[in-house]
């Protein structure tokens, strides 16, 4: 581009005549400055993969096409640099994690155990300490084949960004400067020819012969019109060059720009491919880790670590004498236990077989043993009462009896 524009510079200004030397220079600008964001753009714009074109749908009277497509390569920008620090984050949170199981695989885990739990805990640990590896290995790649290598490729874009972005910026203000300078001439131009009107009646009206002081003004007046004229139609035809500068380098940097929308298309969509086989490969290398720890314990066996651990710390037989005497002990203390349960037994079946006319005074004769063996179940052991035996005495109500309930000494009262 700065090879391009000087080249140009200097052609023009060898070639222009010395009183159009500032025109000529201005011109050559001008046109090294497309000249170089042709070529720019023709390097850029060789092959497109998308049959649409910005430079054929990116046009409008205002500078409404610059804006959008100035918000598009901001916004791409902005995406890029999201990325980047999504990837960021995640080999941070990576390689925190691979400290933090190094960490754990450090521990001590099942230091006292014996047989194929033993061994298990072992792989656990191991492999704790390869997935704290694979971690922190996952956090490298992702920094060196992803985080760096897309800051490298946004600074790229950047640059060539911003060039094209000068030379539209550049160009688009020269446009400005010509329309403003072309107003303020037309302006001017209608004044002079408003006071040429004026003076022109004053000097060849009807007032006679004319007043050579008013000749003179006319004459300054006409000469100034022609100035304005001239001034006005050479700000004209630079204002149809810039504006053809405008088409042929807003068409470059439209070609520009989709060539490196493009780019940034691909470049995202592989880096994001990239990522996402380099966290696959992570759960993958996790899994397998899983899996030999899960081979482990299924080689555990319950009987095997009791036996393991009985034959490596066992203290011996138990004694013979005493292992004989607590057996006897045991004998003897199942027999009380079994003639308890039958005197038990006993009591319960004389209980149930005493006749039903028996008076209730005749119960108390009953073993105060059997009475303590159920002492809630006595009042409805108590038998219902012989009519016959109460036949004199008076009649009772059907709710006398108010309450049933052992004395002191076991006997069934009835109120």
């Amino acid at each position: 581009f700065i090879l391009g524009k000087l080249g140009k510079e200097s052609t023009s200004t060898s070639t222009a005549s010395p009183a159009d030397g500032g025109n000529a220079a201005a011109a050559g600008d001008g046109e090294g400055s497309v000249a170089g964001t042709t070529a720019t753009g023709g390097d850029m714009a060789g092959d497109f993969v998308s049959s649409e074109r910005f430079a054929d749908n990116f046009w409008s009277p205002d500078e409404r096409c610059i804006s959008v497509l100035m918000h598009k390569l901001k916004s791409a920008k902005q995406t890029c640099s999201d990325v980047q620090q999504l990837v960021a984050t995640r080999a941070g949170a990576e390689e925190e994690l691979g400290k933090r199981l190094a960490k754990l695989a450090r521990a001590a885990l099942g230091s006292e155990e014996v047989g194929g739990l033993r061994s298990a805990l072992r792989t656990m640990r191991a492999e704790l300490e390869t997935n704290a590896r694979a971690h922190s290995e996952l956090a490298r790649q992702l920094r060196g084949e992803i985080e760096r290598p897309l800051a490298a490729f946004m600074a790229d874009q950047r640059d060539k960004r911003r060039a094209q972005t000068t030379v539209i910026q550049k160009i688009e203000a020269e446009r400005n400067s010509l329309r403003s300078q072309l107003r303020k001439l037309q302006d001017k131009r209608r004044s002079d020819t408003k006071k040429v009107g004026d003076l022109d009646l004053q000097v060849n009206g009807l007032q006679g012969v004319a007043d050579p002081k008013l000749r003179a003004k006319l004459d300054r007046v006409q000469r100034q019109q022609r100035e304005t004229e001239d001034e006005y139609r050479g700000a004209k035809a630079r204002l149809r060059d810039v504006d053809r500068q405008w088409f042929n380098s807003w068409r470059s940097a439209c070609d520009v720009f989709q060539r490196l929308e493009e780019q940034r298309i691909e470049y995202l969509k592989t880096a994001l491919w990239t990522y996402t086989n380099l966290v696959s490969s992570s759960c993958v290398a996790d899994d397998e880790s899983m899996e030999r720890l899960r081979q482990d314990l299924e080689r555990v066996s319950v009987a095997d670590d009791i036996a393991e651990f009985i034959h490596t710390f066992g203290t011996g037989a138990p004694d013979p004498d005493l292992a004989d005497g607590a057996a006897d002990g045991d004998a003897d203390a199942d027999a009380d236990a079994d003639g308890d349960a039958a005197s038990h037994r006993h009591s319960t079946v004389s209980d149930d077989a005493a006749p039903p006319g028996q008076p209730v005074q005749q119960q108390q004769q009953a073993p105060t043993h059997v009475q303590r063996a159920s002492t809630s179940a006595s009042v409805s052991a108590i038998p219902a009462p012989d009519h016959a035996a109460y036949a004199n005495r008076s009649a009772t109500p059907s709710n006398a009896y108010a309450s049933v309930s052992t004395g002191g000494g076991g006997t069934a009262r009835s109120a």
